[in-house]
């Protein structure tokens, strides 16, 4: 065998370890009205079960525009929905709460929703009653996005277009409003770009942030330093470098935790999703770190920005711009460096009557959930669409 064919060989990606098989089981248009194919779905997320924690239970959060719906996934009933007055909200799931946040209190355990948009407000939701208990205000713009610290899940992270990252302590849920101030300020400049998603490493104290130029961190130190520092910080202390391969665009709309600290970021028009270690990556001292990838997944390369990724248990999933759905079973993955790797399965955009696009032949996946189970992976579209699939 010839040295350019085993070359050739050696980079062809192979697949994943397979998947259990989806089928289409339900297309909600629960966002606006039935026949509003205008409304991008831009968060979905399943609400955490209070008694067991890393499990989740049939309940699906969505929004869209003005407004978050609370979906049984097992009925497709809407169960209810909650129309907020400012412009675009965009919804994040909350952990649970346990008395043992603040021992002074004696709290039973429950889900909470952090909701953000472009009044560039956080308002924190009580999903039994879709009632806002309090609201956190602080940014001059639009919220992109929101993260809660991993282990403490009164700190919120909340990242706008005002170029800012914010860190707030939303304390036990009370009658009375709240005056809420930052503990914690990041300016990001032109240089950075708008944040797009956040992420929290508790194990090595790094907040990473995807944005519109790329991959940047801060090493925020304890949580008890972060309760009372106060502080501003107006520089990234590191940039985390995608590869090149050919590729001009310079945004990262996925990021994702994917525990042991290892995380998966994608590249708009890469191909190609890297899962990296992010605490082997920290143990450089350079501000511009070169990612080196444990594995590369194959993607889509389409240029449609704000696709992002979701993950639960092992199994990682990413829409793309023609309805598909990509799963990746990384529960088995050896501890060596391996090629570019083939998706697990690939969930094909089915034929659904009456439903219009913007494009023809074009339906966009712009967020994933995935039940902790994997029973459901749920796609959200820029057509007004909740895709529930089920696992045959």
């Amino acid at each position: 065998m010839s040295r350019a064919v085993r070359q050739s060989q050696k980079a062809a990606p192979v697949c994943l370890p397979d998947v259990a098989d989806y089928e289409p089981r339900k297309f909600l248009r629960c966002h606006g009205n039935s026949d509003d194919d205008g409304i991008k779905v831009w968060s979905c997320a399943f609400e955490p079960s209070p008694h067991k924690p890393g499990e989740t239970g049939n309940i699906l959060a969505t929004c869209g525009r003005d407004t978050v719906c609370l979906i049984d996934v097992l009925t497709g009933k809407i169960m209810k929905r909650f129309k907020d007055p400012d412009k675009e909200v965009v919804m994040h799931p909350v952990h649970t709460f346990t008395s043992v946040i603040i021992e002074s209190a004696s709290y039973a355990l429950r889900c909470l929703y952090a909701c953000a948009g472009e009044g560039g407000a956080v308002k924190m939701i009580y999903p039994d009653q879709l009632v806002v208990y309090d609201v956190i205000r602080g940014h001059r713009r639009g919220i992109n996005c929101l993260c809660f610290h991993s282990s403490e899940p009164r700190l919120l992270f909340s990242g706008s277009t005002d170029r800012s990252i914010m860190l707030w302590d939303i304390g036990l849920p009370v009658i009375e409003m709240n005056i809420y101030s930052p503990l914690l300020q990041i300016n990001l400049s032109d240089m950075v770009g708008d944040p797009l998603s956040l992420m929290f490493s508790a194990s090595s104290n790094t907040l990473v942030s995807a944005t519109e130029k790329g991959c940047f961190g801060w090493a925020l130190g304890r949580v008890s330093h972060l309760a009372s520092s106060k502080d501003v910080i107006k520089t990234p202390k590191m940039s985390f470098q995608h590869p090149e391969d050919g590729c001009s665009l310079e945004t990262i709309d996925g990021l994702v935790s994917l525990g042991g600290g290892f995380v998966a970021t994608k590249r708009v028009g890469a191909g190609e999703i890297l899962v990296w270690n992010l605490e082997e990556h920290m143990k450089s001292k350079a501000k511009n770190i070169s990612i080196t990838p444990f594995v590369k997944l194959q993607c889509s390369k389409t240029d449609v920005k704000y696709i992002s990724l979701g993950y639960s248990a092992g199994l990682l999933c990413l829409g793309d711009n023609e309805g598909k759905i990509y799963l990746y079973n990384l529960k088995d993955l050896p501890k060596t460096s391996m090629p570019l790797l083939k998706p697990s399965r690939v969930l094909e955009w089915p034929q659904v009557d009456n439903l219009k696009t913007d494009k023809e032949g074009e339906v966009v996946i712009n967020t994933v959930a995935i039940s902790s189970d994997h029973r459901f992976i749920i796609g959200g579209t820029d057509n007004n669409l909740v895709c529930v699939w089920q696992q045959i």
